[in-house]
Parts: C-alpha cells; sequence; structure tokens
C-alpha cells in the first residue's frame, strides 16, 4: 500500500475521536497527535490517557453532556468509533446495545447539528448476511445478530449527515488495555504455548489500525464520503489468520487448530464469510488497499517498534492513583480503601466554617446527587447502611408474623435488619459463580408469611432482578400478599443493571446503599434508601428523626412555630452536613472511581487467567459491576496452603486480603436463635470455604497492582 498523498487533509486540524479508550479510537488518537493534530479523545468507563493527545470521560448517552464537549472543542473531524462489541452479552441486553450504538450516534449527530465537522463513522462487516462473498456496498445488509442490527441502524443515521464518511471493517492491533484483539489473541496462545483452535469455516478481510488510519486519511484527502467497505483486498479463514501471527512471530502454527463455527455454541449467530470488496474504495483512491499479509506484516513490524509500550505510556486512571491523599501506611496494600482528595477537604472544611452540621442543606444537596446519579425520585440519607437497611424494613411495615429471605453470603446487617424488626430471615442460597441469591433459589422459601426479599448484590454485580421482581409478583398474586423487594445494594452504587444505574428501584420498592471508607463513595460512615414511591420515601424520612414531624400539621394546626409531634416510634439515624458535604465531593468522582477498578480488574483478569487453583470472578453481560470487591477462590488443598497460611504469606508482601464472607447462618446468634448452620445453604459454605477478596480500590497504584500480582502468582506457580 502507498502512502497518502499530501493534502490540505493532512495538516493540522482539530480531531474529536470517541472511544478513545478501546482499540481503534486510542491508536487513532495517538496517530492524528503524532501528525500535529489537536486531538480530543472521549472514553466512558475508562479513563485513558493518549500522548500528545487531551482525553475526557463523558457518557455519550448524555446528551447535554456531549453537546458541551463538542462546542467547547469545535472540531474540523469527527471521527466516531466508540461502540459496544462484546456481540453474545449485546444478544440478551437489546436496550444495552441500542444505548452504546445508536442512542450514542444519535446523540453526537443531534450535538453536531450546528457544526460543518467531517464526521467518519466506523462500522462493521457485521451488517452483512455471511452469505459466500466477499460483499460489497451495493448488497442490502441483513446482520444475523443485534450487534450488526444497532450497527447498521447507526449507519443510517450517520449518513443522513451530510459529507459524513461510513467506513465498514474489521480491525485488529495492539489494545491499550489487557483486552486483546484477534491478533494479540492468537500471539498471547503462541506465548504461553497453549493449543487454540481457529475457525475454519470463518472467512473475514481484518485489516490493521494502522492500515486503516492511513485508508482513512487517504479518503479525508480525497473529500470521500458515502458507504465504503475499508478493509483489506483479500480474506482467508480465522485458522489461516491464526497460522499466519504463529509463523510472523516465529511460533509453532501447529498449536492453532482447526475448529468451527458452529461447534462453538455461541449466543448471538455469526456470518461464515465476511470478506469485503473494497474495489469501490480502491478506484475512489487510485490505491490498493493491503493484502492481509501485507497487513500482518505491518501489526508484526510495530510489535518489533513496541507501538503497544508508546500508546500504554500515557494509560492511566484520571486523576493519577498517587493523588488521592493518605496512601496506606508502611507501604501496605489493603483489601481497600478510601480515596481523600484536596476536594473533598475543602469541601468538609467549608462545612467546618459555616452555619450548619447536622441536618443542613449539605444533607438535601448529598440526596439530591445520590437521586441525579441513580434516577431514584426518593432518596434519603442516613448514618449507616445498617440503619438503612432497618429503616426500610420498618417502612415496609415488617413485624414479628413475617419472614424475609434473604442471602447467607453477606454482612450480617443484610439479615440483622429484619431481626431488629422482630421478623424471622429465611437464607436462600447462592448461585456459585456470581455469589448473588436467585429466583430459583427464592422461590420454594416464599409462604404466606414472607413480607420481604431482599437480594444482596455481591461484590457489585447486580442480582437478577427482573427475574426475581416477577416471581414476586407471582407469588403475591398466590397468596394474596403484599411482598416487598428489596434492594441490599450496599456494594454496588456505580454498578448498572439492564444498561440503568442500581438504586433506580426500576423493579424493587426501594434499595440501601451505604458509604463506609471501603465502598465507592464514603461519608465516613453512612446510608440511603433510595425508592420511586413517594409514600415510602416519605415514611423513610419520618422514621430516621424519632418519627417526629411538623409537616403533618397545616398551619391552622400549629400552636407556633416551635410545635411538632412524635407520630411514630423512630430512632435517631440522622446524618450530618460534614458528612454529606464529604460525600457529595466524592459523588463528584464515582465515574472515575468506578473506572479505576475496572482498570484495575482488567489487569488482575490478563494476568491471573489460566494459573492454577484459582478462581476469578466472572461478570454477567447484562449487569455491570462496578467492582466493589475482586473475590476470588482458591483450591486451598490443591494449592498444599490453608486460608490462614496464604494470607500470612501475602501479609509478609505486605498485602492484606479479606474473606467475604462468612455465612451468615455460620454465626452463633443465628444458630442459637433461629437453628441454622453449615449444610443450609451448601454453595453459600463452598464458596466460604475457598474465598479470599484481593486489594482493590481506586486509589491502588499501578505498581501495588503488579506487586499483588507478582506475589499471588508466585504463590499459585510454585505449587505446581
Amino acid at each position: 500500500m502507498t502512502d497518502a498523498p499530501s493534502s490540505p487533509a493532512s495538516a493540522p486540524r482539530r480531531t474529536l475521536i470517541t472511544g478513545a479508550s478501546g482499540l481503534l479510537g486510542g491508536y487513532l488518537a495517538w496517530r492524528r497527535a503524532q501528525a500535529g493534530d489537536s486531538v480530543l479523545g472521549l472514553y466512558h468507563r475508562n479513563p485513558v490517557r493518549i500522548p500528545g493527545a487531551a482525553c475526557r470521560g463523558v457518557d455519550m448517552t448524555d446528551y447535554a453532556a456531549l453537546r458541551a464537549e463538542i462546542q467547547n472543542f469545535t472540531p474540523d473531524v469527527v471521527i466516531h468509533c466508540a461502540s459496544r462489541t462484546d456481540v453474545d452479552a449485546m444478544e440478551v441486553d437489546e436496550e444495552g446495545a441500542w444505548r452504546a450504538n445508536v442512542l450514542t450516534t444519535r446523540n453526537l449527530l443531534d450535538a453536531l447539528r450546528d457544526s460543518g465537522a467531517k464526521l467518519i463513522f466506523i462500522s462493521t462487516d457485521a451488517v452483512y448476511s455471511g452469505a459466500p462473498g466477499p460483499h460489497d456496498e451495493e448488497e442490502f445488509p441483513a446482520p444475523l445478530n443485534r450487534y450488526g442490527k444497532t450497527k447498521r441502524a447507526a449507519e443510517q443515521l450517520a449518513l443522513q449527515r451530510p459529507g459524513a464518511l461510513v467506513a465498514r471493517t474489521n480491525i485488529y492491533g495492539w489494545n491499550l488495555r489487557d483486552k486483546l484483539s484477534i491478533a494479540e489473541w492468537f500471539l498471547r496462545a503462541q506465548q504461553q504455548k497453549h493449543a487454540v483452535s481457529g475457525f475454519a469455516d470463518a472467512l473475514f478481510s481484518s485489516i490493521y489500525v494502522g492500515d486503516l488510519h492511513d485508508l482513512l486519511e487517504a479518503a479525508m484527502a480525497k473529500g470521500l464520503d458515502g458507504l465504503y467497505n475499508v478493509a483489506c483486498r483479500d480474506g482467508m479463514s480465522k485458522l489461516d489468520f491464526g497460522r499466519a501471527v504463529a509463523d510472523l512471530f516465529g511460533f509453532d502454527t501447529h498449536l492453532v487448530l482447526p475448529g468451527s463455527v458452529r461447534d462453538a455454541h455461541f449466543t448471538a449467530s455469526r456470518g461464515l464469510d465476511l470478506t469485503l470488496d473494497v474495489t469501490a474504495l480502491e478506484q475512489a483512491l487510485g490505491q490498493l488497499a493491503p493484502t492481509m499479509a501485507e497487513s500482518l506484516a505491518r501489526f508484526a513490524a510495530d510489535g518489533q517498534a513496541d507501538v503497544q509500550g508508546q500508546l500504554r505510556a500515557g494509560l492511566a486512571a484520571e486523576p493519577e492513583p498517587e493523588q488521592a491523599r493518605y496512601p496506606a501506611p508502611d507501604g501496605r496494600v489493603p483489601y481497600g480503601r478510601q480515596w481523600l482528595d484536596d476536594d473533598d477537604l475543602a469541601a468538609v472544611d467549608a462545612v467546618m466554617r459555616g452555619a450548619w452540621l447536622t441536618q443542613g442543606p449539605h444533607v438535601a444537596a448529598f440526596e439530591q446527587a445520590l437521586s441525579d446519579y441513580t434516577g431514584a425520585a426518593h432518596v434519603v440519607a442516613v448514618n449507616s447502611g445498617t440503619a438503612a437497611l432497618h429503616l426500610a424494613c420498618m417502612a415496609a411495615e415488617l413485624g414479628p408474623e413475617h419472614e424475609v429471605i434473604t442471602s447467607p453470603l453477606t454482612f450480617a446487617a443484610s439479615a440483622n435488619a429484619a431481626v431488629y424488626c422482630g421478623a424471622t430471615p429465611r437464607f436462600a442460597d447462592i448461585d456459585p459463580i456470581t455469589g448473588n441469591i436467585t429466583a430459583d433459589a427464592i422461590a420454594p422459601l416464599i409462604t404466606p408469611r414472607t413480607r420481604i426479599v431482599t437480594p444482596v448484590h455481591f461484590a457489585g454485580q447486580s442480582c437478577d432482578m427482573a427475574e426475581i421482581r416477577a416471581l414476586i409478583d407471582a407469588k403475591q398474586a398466590e397468596f394474596g400478599t403484599r411482598i416487598y423487594l428489596l434492594e441490599d445494594a450496599c456494594h454496588a452504587l456505580g454498578s448498572t443493571y439492564g444498561g440503568k444505574p442500581v438504586g433506580a428501584c426500576e423493579y424493587s420498592d426501594m434499595a440501601c446503599m451505604s458509604f463506609h471508607p471501603v465502598k465507592h463513595v464514603t461519608t465516613g460512615e453512612g446510608g440511603a434508601v433510595l425508592t420511586q414511591d413517594v409514600a415510602l420515601g416519605e415514611r423513610v424520612r419520618l422514621l430516621r428523626s424519632h418519627g417526629i414531624s411538623r409537616d403533618h400539621l397545616t398551619p391552622e394546626q400549629m400552636p407556633g412555630p416551635w410545635y411538632y409531634e412524635q407520630i411514630a416510634l423512630g430512632f435517631n439515624y440522622r446524618i450530618t452536613d460534614i458528612q454529606c458535604a464529604l460525600g457529595t465531593s466524592q459523588m463528584a468522582k464515582l465515574p472515575r472511581f468506578v473506572a479505576r477498578r475496572r482498570v484495575l480488574v482488567e489487569r488482575y483478569n490478563a494476568e491471573l487467567a489460566g494459573l492454577p487453583h484459582i478462581t476469578l470472578p466472572t461478570e454477567s453481560p447484562e449487569r455491570l459491576s462496578n467492582y466493589h470487591l475482586y473475590t476470588v477462590r482458591f483450591d486451598f488443598a490443591a494449592l498444599g496452603m490453608d486460608r490462614k497460611a496464604v494470607m500470612l504469606k501475602l501479609n509478609e508482601d505486605h498485602i492484606y486480603t479479606q474473606v467475604h464472607y462468612i455465612p451468615v447462618t455460620h454465626h452463633p446468634y443465628y444458630r442459637q436463635r433461629f437453628g441454622t448452620g453449615p449444610g443450609d445453604c451448601p454453595h453459600a459454605d463452598a464458596f466460604y470455604a475457598q474465598c479470599l477478596s484481593l486489594p482493590l480500590y481506586p486509589a491502588m497504584s499501578d505498581a501495588d497492582a503488579a506487586h499483588v500480582i507478582a506475589c499471588v502468582r508466585g504463590l499459585l506457580t510454585a505449587s505446581r
């Protein structure tokens, strides 16, 4: 392939790139910054720094935020790379797929309505049917899966913009993060001497991102618009592709074994032949696209030149972890801890110098911040997560004649809240993969006495709330009794379920949060009850402050401004303005905190995967976790060390782990009062026998993460 001709398109310009934390967006931002462009890269959940480029976190489903970025930057060119590409996960998350691939494109186009910027939309070969190819642009799209369908819908939107260029492609390259492109995946397997399958019946024309960049620049120079296939000029099977990668890097091609898409049991259908005809592009540019062999050779050459190292040179959460104040003393790496910086200290200092210390304007401001983030209409902040659970149970009028179903794999407060009201706790066993209770486990425990079901979103990953809601609705109809669904979301602020924030209470009556220092947002100690039900919100607010109220009285009923009445037996569960000022400051950082945790989890997953005697946490596709905890399971028997020995060994290296959790059914109080014990919930017992939470918190530095990984790998590999 020849170099792109020089033209005004190659001159410095203002280039905005969406999806800057991804493979293509990150590479394009880096290349355009190298070329002298003023580059703004937008990312969503995974903070990134690209050498020479400015990068900002923006949720593109938030039109106002996106519009503000466009107006402030005034781009000449916008390259829209942001996309959700987890094909199988999208197949079961229709709304999430639409929001990520269609709504973001619609918002971008609306935000650009007053701008003359050139739009380049990156589409996919998955819009084609997979019938024998190669496929050209005149072929009517017939995508087989939701990924292809949503990208096709987004294409149609983009093509309505005058001058827009839509590029259908399939790419590979050197990732900024630990997610692997197909070429890197084959290469990683070779490096680890693992045999892997390549699909002999799946054909494509995948192109290296460096070549795609050059073709797009040539298209810009020619002023192309409309729809083009932008890929290699030939195709090959994924089996041959994997063997070509092995051969280029000097590995054993026999470790790439023939396989079939039909045997892979994917959730989403895949087209078998997605080779692309690039004749229209070549004729328009007056130059040839590369062959797959040529593109692979460039991938290998850039690997030799450590392009990935250059891309990753600036990779970090924003701000850097080391900017958090008060690192752990003595070089210790605890399992979790708060992030505090100067913004937080200033917020607290301002309250300390003001007129209100408790029950002032900062409580309401914090409640509003939680409402804005989650979408819950009513938020009542209290002095702990335990208080939130207790008040929620009281608002549901829980009493001694009732039962509450919850998880055994949780902190005792989840069950204690029921016992405070005199009710009897019942424990549903967990799913052994997620650690969450399921509708199947809950169903046999529901009786006419059941008043509340309290799913616990273990480690930050939501339970399947739609499934549990459907079960409760059916049981309410069967028994003719009211059953409240109360989310113990104390781990889950910043997580999503079905594309919506946990705490939105789409399926539940109430949700409870905690703001302990190891949680995502801290108020020192604190909690909140969230609900869409105005009556429940008012009841919780009343019970928070002794059950005392003035609001129930009309002005005519008030003897004077001093008057109030206790109308229910409540508690002093109030939170202070000091705490809420801290919480409001912390809420502004929540997206960064979640993003940093996910960066660290990606690194843990990449570095610990495949090691013996360890099982890593699993994230369900439709339930995005904030990763409050990174709880792994060790086969201690096979490892030849018990849990105490492993913890003490890691302590020697200044790494401090924790066990989440001793099942509630094991605690002496519950065994003596309710007759619970080991064996009641076998899956929870088995999980407890193996679990250990490794350090994970946003202020954790990359060096700390590397230290933890090295020590855990050392333990596991020494046992071989």
